[in-house]
C-alpha cells in the first residue's frame, strides 16, 4: 500500500506551488547576489586600506626585512583566496537557481515574459557573474606574487612565479566546477 507522502511522478505541481517555488528561488538568488556584493565591498575597502598603509610606509614597506608588510599581504592573500572560493560557489548556486526559475516559468507558460540576453556568440561568453571570478583570480595572483617577493626578496623569480600562480587558480576552478557539476544542488532546511 502506498503512503500518502509518495507522489505520482507524472503529475505536475499546482500553479500555487510553482509560484511559491518561483518566489523562493528569486529571493535566494537575490540573497546570494547581495552576499557576494557585500563581500566584494568589504574586500575592496580592505585592499584600499592595505595599499594606503603600504604606500604611506614608502619603499621600505616592500623590503624583505619588514615582517609587518609580509603579514598584511599574507592576510590579503588569504582573503583573496576566500573570495575566489566563495565566488565559485556563489556562481554555481546562482546558475542552479536561474535554471530552476526558467523551468518554473516554462511550467507556468510565462517564458514570453522572461528577459533574454541579446543574440550572438559574444553574449554567451560574456556573463557578469564571471567578472567576479576574474577579479578574485587576478587579485589572488597579484597578491601571491607580492607575498612571495616579500618572503624571498628576489625579483628574478617573478616571471616564472606568475606563470605558476596563473595555473593554480585555473586548476582549482576546473576541479571545483567538475566537482559541483557531479553533485546536484539539494535543498536543505535551515
Amino acid at each position: 500500500m502506498k503512503s500518502d507522502n509518495t507522489k505520482n511522478q507524472d503529475s505536475k505541481p499546482s500553479e500555487k506551488a510553482l509560484i511559491e517555488t518561483f518566489k523562493e528561488n528569486r529571493l535566494h538568488l537575490r540573497h546570494i547576489e547581495n552576499g557576494r556584493l557585500q563581500f566584494t565591498y568589504v574586500y575592496s575597502i580592505l585592499i584600499t586600506a592595505v595599499l594606503t598603509l603600504l604606500g604611506s610606509s614608502g619603499p621600505k614597506a616592500f623590503q624583505v626585512t619588514h615582517p609587518y608588510s609580509t603579514s598584511i599581504v599574507g592576510f590579503i592573500v588569504l582573503l583573496s583566496f576566500l573570495g575566489y572560493l566563495l565566488t565559485l560557489r556563489a556562481n554555481y548556486v546562482l546558475h542552479e537557481h536561474l535554471e530552476k526559475i526558467k523551468k518554473t516559468m516554462d511550467d507556468l507558460n510565462l517564458t514570453d515574459y522572461m528577459a533574454r540576453p541579446p543574440k550572438g556568440r559574444i553574449w554567451k561568453i560574456i556573463k557578469a557573474r564571471y567578472i567576479f571570478e576574474m577579479l578574485y583570480t587576478a587579485m589572488l595572483i597579484a597578491w601571491l606574487a607580492v607575498f612571495f617577493y616579500l618572503i624571498l626578496g628576489n625579483v628574478n623569480f617573478i616571471i616564472p612565479l606568475w606563470a605558476v600562480l596563473t595555473i593554480i587558480p585555473i586548476i582549482i576552478l576546473i576541479v571545483f566546477r567538475l566537482q559541483l557539476r557531479s553533485a546536484p544542488l539539494e535543498c536543505q532546511a535551515s
